[in-house]
């Protein structure tokens, strides 16, 4: 018995648009990552909740630090 396969053409688009589909359905907002410049809108402002209204007298603990060169830009955080 033979099996009616679609053509390699209509296949791609068929694949193409399964893949396009499942990433314009993805929402990277909502790990709450800042992936790029100025934040996950472009609009400098966070959406995380539950930050602390005021800091420490020395202000709050060095977690790391990263020798730069110059630059203009800021940060970057993905995944934690």
């Amino acid at each position: 018995m033979a099996r009616n396969f679609p053509s390699p053409a209509r296949f791609s688009a068929l694949a193409s648009f399964a893949i396009f589909a499942l990433l314009a359905s993805a929402n990277p907002a909502q790990a709450l990552d800042w992936p790029c410049f100025r934040g996950p809108d472009h609009n400098g402002i966070s959406r995380e909740t539950g930050l602390a209204a005021t800091w420490p007298t020395g202000g709050p603990a060095v977690l790391w630090r990263a020798s730069v060169g110059l630059g203009f830009s800021t940060l970057v955080v993905a995944g934690g």
